[in-house]
């Protein structure tokens, strides 16, 4: 599933998500009638303001991404 948002008409941002985490978002937003743009905009505000929260998301996302390797920025063409 992919989520499409349009900002002033010019730019489109595509998310992959993960179909079971989304059918189980779904599912405890009929309870609790959080809507998705509420949900990713509170995640952003959050991630922006509150330092922790942040390191902990990064620590997370970058574990997943490199398989437990240290994060590493990938050298530009012109510093080679």
């Amino acid at each position: 599933m992919y989520i499409r948002k349009y900002v002033m008409e010019q730019f489109v941002t595509t998310v992959k998500l993960d179909n079971e985490l989304y059918s189980q978002f779904k599912e405890i937003n009929v309870r609790s009638k959080i809507s998705f743009q509420d949900f990713v905009n509170k995640c952003l505000e959050r991630y922006v303001e509150d330092v922790s929260f942040r390191n902990a998301l990064s620590e997370s996302v970058v574990q997943k991404l490199s398989f437990n390797e240290p994060f590493k920025l990938s050298k530009s063409k012109d510093k080679q």
